[in-house]
């Protein structure tokens, strides 16, 4: 196996599998617009060959992005070949969409109280994905989904939607339509200042 050399602590280098750079190539493209501030959310995966350093990772950036106003932490521990689920978060737009009209009552028939924290729910969460191989179907509302969307793409057997972008959105298409590819740009303009060398902490907006 290749491998690359990398600081695991300060002062201290050692050769890890080359594998190990694929965090922060998951962490810029697939939640660019959490890092810019577009969206409540992201959820990416990695796959479990190190847990410990998946750890590391996860507490360094955590600590790295948590001055902007972004959090990251584990939601569901990889288990070979299954990979670890990374969460990527803004606690305050979060805790507003679970705040929104009808979603406390949503999630109520998912076994969420609608007096709980936001730390609570995400405890919950991870329970009912450990549960399975599959995501929940509340999922979306925790990476930004709206509800309007949420509950016709639970309900609707063949899930065709009006437009299909970062989810399957059912109403509101010129709106979601401009969302999307606004976050589609913010996409692609993040993964080619990362690769062209950007530090990933000047590209996350403080909101």
């Amino acid at each position: 196996m290749n491998t690359v050399e990398m600081k695991i602590n300060p002062g201290k280098t050692s050769a890890v599998p080359e594998w190990y750079a694929s965090f922060e190539a998951e962490l810029v493209p697939i939640c660019a617009p959490t890092l810019a501030g577009f969206k409540s959310a992201s959820i990416f995966s990695v796959r479990p060959t190190d847990p410990e350093y998946i750890h590391f990772k996860v507490e360094y950036w955590n600590e790295k992005l948590s001055k902007f106003g972004v959090r990251v932490t584990i939601l569901k521990e990889g288990n070979a070949p299954r990979p670890t689920i990374i969460y990527v978060y803004r606690p305050h737009r979060v805790q507003a969409d679970l705040d929104k009209a009808g979603v406390r009552d949503f999630l109520g028939h998912y076994g969420y109280a609608p007096d709980l924290s936001l730390e609570e729910c995400l405890e919950i969460l991870r329970e009912r994905l450990s549960e399975g191989n599959k995501f929940p179907h509340e999922i979306g509302i925790f990476i930004g989904y709206p509800l309007e969307d949420v509950v016709p793409f639970v309900e609707n057997k063949d899930r065709s939607g009006c437009c299909m972008g970062l989810w399957c959105a059912y109403c509101n298409k010129e709106e979601k339509e401009k969302f999307f590819n606004h976050c589609k740009r913010c996409t692609s303009i993040y993964t080619r200042l990362f690769h062209q060398g950007r530090p990933v902490e000047q590209m996350v907006v403080a909101c």
